[in-house]
């Protein structure tokens, strides 16, 4: 679900004022008005969700496009211990509660890979914990398949495990540039360890930049430890392990000029 997803990634938390028994809802609808009522920390995360949230409708993309879309950003004083977050998972396609007019379909240019494999343990620059109990992750072109596709000299990168990241739809999203205006994070080679380092793995250190240090705050939170910031906080150092390194380094070339 869409609306969940963006919910989620700006930090948002349900209200304890709303729960009934155990259970807690964020979206829902009245007669045909779709209502989202969640909480934040901070007010820099709501200034940005509702912005976010405002560009919906006129996002081709989005079901909300061409709707009327009317946010309200005001205080609250909650008890942080009495909340809980929103987190894309929660999202349930069966139950009539939750908001069909939300869904989005992945894109055909988009697979999943599992935990298990090679890509999502490897080639992933994000913590586990983003990618829910079931630990399904986006497998990422980083040269595009349409271009792949359109360009002969490029037909080999379009199913090469070399020309991918696995991450989760949020920051796919991010990286794509498909929630905002435009990208708010680019992703570029720093270096390439001389040799294998994991079985026939390189070690590829990448920069992750963010457009500002309101989406570097929202990206930091989600890489894998170990990760690395600038003093000013808008590059984060991180590493992947690829087989082979040239092919993922000019695919990572491209899709940071894109």
């Amino acid at each position: 679900c869409r609306l969940y997803r963006l919910v989620a990634s700006y930090l948002g938390y349900y209200d304890p004022a709303r729960r009934t028994g155990d259970k807690d809802n964020a979206l829902w609808y009245e007669d045909k008005t779709l209502r989202i009522h969640s909480l934040f920390e901070t007010k820099e995360n709501a200034l940005l969700f509702d912005n976010v949230l405002q560009d919906e409708c006129i996002t081709p993309t989005s079901p909300l496009d061409g709707h009327a879309v009317s946010t309200n950003v005001a205080p609250f004083s909650r008890e942080l211990s009495e909340l809980r977050r929103i987190y894309s998972r929660h999202y349930v396609p069966q139950d009539t509660e939750s908001p069909q007019v939300t869904m989005l379909s992945l894109s055909t240019n988009t697979s999943i890979v599992d935990v298990v494999t090679d890509e999502f343990k490897y080639q992933r620059i994000e913590s586990e914990e983003w990618f829910g109990p079931v630990g399904k992750a986006q497998s990422c072109h980083l040269m595009s398949r349409e271009h792949c596709q359109r360009f002969e000299s490029y037909h080999k990168y379009d199913n090469d495990q070399n020309n991918r990241l696995a991450l989760s739809a949020e920051l796919h999203d991010w990286y794509d540039g498909r929630t905002f205006a435009v990208p708010v994070m680019n992703i570029s080679v720093e270096s390439v360890s001389e040799g294998p380092v994991i079985g026939s793995r390189y070690k590829v250190n990448l920069i992750v930049r963010a457009l500002s240090a309101g989406y570097a705050r929202l990206i930091s939170l989600r890489l894998k430890e170990g990760f690395v910031a600038s003093d000013d906080g808008l590059e984060m150092r991180t590493s992947v392990y690829v087989q082979n390194p040239k092919v993922f380094c000019e695919c990572m070339k491209w899709k940071h000029k894109e």
